[in-house]
């Protein structure tokens, strides 16, 4: 019985320190991509602006990434992260 219960408190506390990690990342990825939305709309010529989409895209794709792959799906999806539409220039 001792086995057991040792067994199952190993397993959460596992999984809380997981979860603390991916919710860290997402967090990081999330912000990361705010400051660049901002930078995008204040930088001033068209290959610094284009520049910036293209590095916007690409953490976008990695909270992509970050949010559908196994096992974070089974985190992400109760606690809102959805996946993210790419930006584009106008």
């Amino acid at each position: 019985m001792r086995k057991g219960l040792f067994g199952l408190f190993i397993i959460l506390i596992t999984m809380g320190v997981y979860f603390y990690v991916l919710s860290t990342r997402i967090e990081s990825l999330l912000n990361n991509i705010e400051s660049l939305e901002q930078t995008v709309n204040t930088t001033d010529t068209d290959s610094a602006k284009y520049s910036r989409i293209r590095k916007l895209n690409i953490e976008i794709e990695r909270y992509n990434v970050c949010v559908r792959k196994f096992p974070n799906n089974l985190y992400s999806k109760p606690f809102g992260h959805q996946r993210l539409e790419y930006f584009i220039a106008r």
